[in-house]
């Protein structure tokens, strides 16, 4: 027995004392309404109304229990409506976590665009170096920049594929000079970013892969410490085109070695979120929109 839908239809046809207008109101057939009375009478093994051919009563038992429904459904309502409140003020703030490549390339301009179109939202924005130390669950949307993706229960939505480039400033050209291919990186200032430490960088070319040996002057966790200190004319670093576009096109920082192929430059942008069922309406929204411009990253 579905109890409080029981409850509910004892209610309204306690309000009419009619059992086909409460029938009506609740747009259901009067077998219906007749059956789930009888089950709740059952249940509560006792008589809740009288009723003959002309007419519908309360017995006393069946007064004492409307009293009971009312007051429980008006505080179920309050609870639901309190519950509601809350879950859609938690919804209107997005916690966001973010590659720092990402963060610092596309996400401020996608997150202007979709807070013009829903002006009450608002977002916590964590920024990581690396994803990999993330609690995904811990945030209700992750953008993660990676060429492979980890194993994940979350929903997961390519948006883009962005590629590494070598890059340095025109000042450390000008002083140092420009790599003509890929093993004179051995005789230049080498920046890196990651958590690995890397020795080499591997170019495709016509006679297999050419592995490019170097020893870092620099070796940050930070890709955006690095970027910095490409800028600052420090040496040649390995960056997503994505997080150096602006810098590419006012030539602040220049191409290095681009007719050389670089082996395995290419990542994804990937949007990551819960695989709940009901998924909340301002994240729904959130996602629809991020696809709908996904084309652009």
């Amino acid at each position: 027995m579905d109890h409080l839908t029981s409850m509910r239809t004892f209610i309204k046809v306690a309000e009419c004392l009619n059992f086909a207008a409460a029938a009506r109101h609740l747009d259901v057939s009067n077998a219906v309404v007749t059956r789930q009375v009888a089950m709740l009478e059952s249940h509560l093994n006792a008589k809740l109304l009288n009723r003959t051919t002309r007419s519908v009563s309360l017995t006393a038992a069946g007064r004492a229990y409307l009293q009971g429904c009312v007051e429980w459904l008006n505080e179920l309502e309050s609870m639901e409506k309190g519950i509601l409140s809350a879950a859609n003020e938690c919804a209107d703030a997005l916690k966001i976590a973010c590659a720092a490549s990402f963060a610092e390339g596309d996400l401020a301009d996608l997150l202007t665009e979709f807070h013009l179109a829903e002006p009450q939202i608002r977002f916590d924005l964590s920024v990581f170096e690396s994803m990999q130390r993330v609690t995904l669950v811990d945030f209700d949307v992750c953008f993660s920049v990676e060429s492979q993706l980890r194993d994940s229960a979350m929903i997961c939505r390519s948006l883009a594929v962005t590629r590494d480039v070598i890059v340095a400033s025109p000042r450390y050209v000008k002083q140092c000079g420009i790599p003509e291919r890929p093993d004179d990186l051995t005789h230049h200032s080498v920046l890196v970013a990651g958590e690995i430490p890397a020795r080499f960088w591997e170019f495709d070319d016509a006679h297999g892969v050419n592995r490019a040996l170097f020893r870092p002057v620099l070796r940050a966790g930070s890709v955006l410490a690095v970027k910095r200190a490409a800028l600052a004319g420090l040496g040649i670093a390995r960056l997503a085109e994505s997080l150096v576009r602006t810098e590419l096109n006012d030539r602040t920082l220049v191409p290095v070695l681009g007719q050389f192929p670089l082996k395995g430059n290419e990542r994804a942008i990937w949007m990551l979120y819960p695989a709940h069922r009901h998924i909340p309406r301002t994240l729904q929204s959130f996602t629809d929109f991020v696809m709908s411009r996904s084309r652009r990253y």
